[in-house]
């Protein structure tokens, strides 16, 4: 396979991800918000009856929970392909001279066809599966 088509379909992958993440922003947020409303009501209720005490710290928790949930879902596209960049860039400091997905893919199929061609050798001598019935050497 062309290493360029592969990362054609990776960058395809990356595009349909974003748009189905994006797809489902609205429905997450308008979720949130309705959680961040329920935790506003619930510290007005408890601040008039005096029991802030009880509930203020979970009910402030919840709010804040909801709110960092809010702004998670609004630049969680941003956040998968920032995701996928880094984790280039950390293979790119593992391999020197790597250049996408596509070079890795073309470094394995160049080892598969060395190794088919490679006649590969056991500790007795002989090739791998020859001379031996049902896994035992003749005698």
């Amino acid at each position: 396979m062309e290493p360029g088509t592969i990362e054609a379909v990776l960058d395809q992958i990356g595009v349909q991800a974003v748009a189905a993440i994006g797809a489902l922003i609205p429905e997450g947020q308008a979720l949130t918000m309705s959680f961040i409303v329920l935790a506003i009501v619930f510290l007005g209720l408890s601040l008039m009856t005096g029991s802030i005490a009880a509930l203020g710290s979970s009910v402030v928790r919840a709010l804040g929970v909801a709110a960092a949930t809010l702004w998670v879902i609004g630049t969680w596209p941003q956040i998968v392909l920032g995701s996928l960049d880094a984790a280039r860039a950390a293979i790119g400091l593992l391999i020197p001279g790597y250049a996408g997905p596509g070079l890795l893919f073309a470094m394995a199929t160049d080892i598969a066809g060395r190794l088919q061609v490679q006649q590969i050798r056991c500790r007795d001598g002989l090739p791998s599966g020859a001379g031996r019935e049902g896994g035992r050497l003749p005698s």
